[in-house]
């Protein structure tokens, strides 16, 4: 038992030192390539623009997580074994804050060494748009003079809207 008890310890610190001097001891998300044995992740070429485009589409342009994992498909984002990237994936890539430049595990954060792909900002609409506490704006109608003309007594911008 105490054979068993030390080694899970001496795991546990191996694994958060490792953590504490910014490197991801784990395998690296899609967007990043590994390198192995205690190496920081680089960012792959390739697939970062994408991940990227994943969350500039979801957090500016009010994709749905389906209408995303159809559109990033068509751009070319595959998972690490070639296949496209389904719902509950595309939901991990959008909650992971690795793409920010933070390590979480077990509710713990630790700051990265790596390259970050995205802005903290950034990541953290994407958090509001996902539980709720923001709305992605869509625009449906692009009109000409949209919030260009303000009200003269109150000083707001008029919006445009359609009617029947």
């Amino acid at each position: 038992k105490f054979y068993s008890r030390n080694l899970s310890e001496e795991a546990k610190k191996g694994l958060y030192g490792r953590l504490d001097a910014g490197v991801y001891p784990f395998q690296a998300p899609i967007g990043y390539i590994d390198h192995g044995g205690g190496k920081l992740k680089t960012v792959d070429p390739i697939k970062s623009p994408l991940i990227k485009k994943a969350f500039e589409l979801y957090t500016q342009r009010g994709y749905s997580i389906r209408e995303l994992v159809k559109k990033m498909y068509v751009l070319g984002l595959r998972n690490t074994r070639g296949n496209k990237v389904q719902k509950n994936g595309m939901l991990r890539i959008l909650k992971n804050p690795f793409y920010a430049g933070i390590m979480q595990i077990c509710d713990k954060h630790f700051e990265g060494k790596h390259e970050s792909i995205i802005t903290m900002k950034m990541w953290k609409r994407a958090q509001d748009i996902m539980k709720g506490k923001a709305k992605a704006k869509v625009q449906i109608h692009a009109y000409t003079f949209r919030r260009l003309i303000r009200c003269k007594p109150c000083n707001f911008r008029l919006n445009c809207e359609r009617q029947k």
